[in-house]
This record gives structure tokens, C-alpha cells and sequence, in this order.
């Protein structure tokens, strides 16, 4: 039979690499490298469309995660070409 593992979003967040991984809301974890686009939703909170045409609402919190780690990508980035 098939067995599910219960654990909690958090276990995930932290089994997860946490430079390609983000908790963007409380349910929802994305792969960044699935992204294709973010715009404003509301006051507050963005929308991430994914590669795949699925949407997904940020939370505040989840959003400024986000932001990190796209900037930690974007040095990561702009190291590696200056190095070529």
C-alpha cells in the first residue's frame, strides 16, 4: 500500500534548498526557477505565474522572502558573467 508522510510546511521549508525554494504564502512553497512573471494583486500582495500558467498569490511575508532570495540570484548571476 502506499503510506503519506505527514509533515508540517515548515520540515519541507527547511528539506528544500533554501536559495531555489521560497514559502510564498502559508500553504504554498515555489520553485523560483518556475517564475515567469510577478505583478502587483491588490495593496499588498503579488501574483506569481508559473511556467506552467498556474497562479499563485503571495502573502506580504512570503513576498520580501521572495525578493531575497530573486536578489541573492541576481548577484549570483552578475558574478558569474563578470567571471567569464
Amino acid at each position: 500500500g502506499k503510506y503519506l508522510k505527514e509533515q508540517t510546511m515548515k520540515s519541507f521549508e527547511e528539506q528544500l534548498p533554501e536559495n531555489q525554494f521560497v514559502r510564498v504564502h502559508r500553504s504554498v512553497i515555489v520553485n523560483v526557477e518556475m517564475i515567469s512573471r510577478i505583478e502587483l494583486y491588490e495593496k499588498q500582495n503579488q501574483l506569481l505565474t508559473l511556467k506552467n500558467g498556474q497562479q499563485i498569490k503571495t502573502s506580504p511575508a512570503g513576498y520580501k522572502s521572495l525578493r531575497a532570495v530573486l536578489n541573492l540570484w541576481v548577484e549570483s548571476w552578475k558574478w558569474k558573467v563578470e567571471s567569464l
